[in-house]
């Protein structure tokens, strides 16, 4: 694994837990008929960010060895 791999990686778990974070607050905002809310973007970007990093942290932990 070289340097380009672990940046493709790296740009791949911040921008995609983004966009679901902002599509499910999206979502969610018009199913309860409410403003759209940063604070509640950034709960849902955590939680995503949170379930992608992990497995991926362990896949790439395994690789190396």
């Amino acid at each position: 694994m070289n340097l380009y791999d672990v940046i493709l990686i790296a740009v791949s778990l911040i921008s995609i837990p983004l966009v679901c974070a902002v599509s499910f607050d999206a979502l969610y905002s018009k199913k309860k008929q409410i403003q759209i809310s940063l604070f509640r973007t950034a709960g849902w970007y955590a939680a995503i960010f949170t379930i992608s990093f992990v497995p991926t942290f362990i896949l790439i932990y395994n690789m190396k060895n």
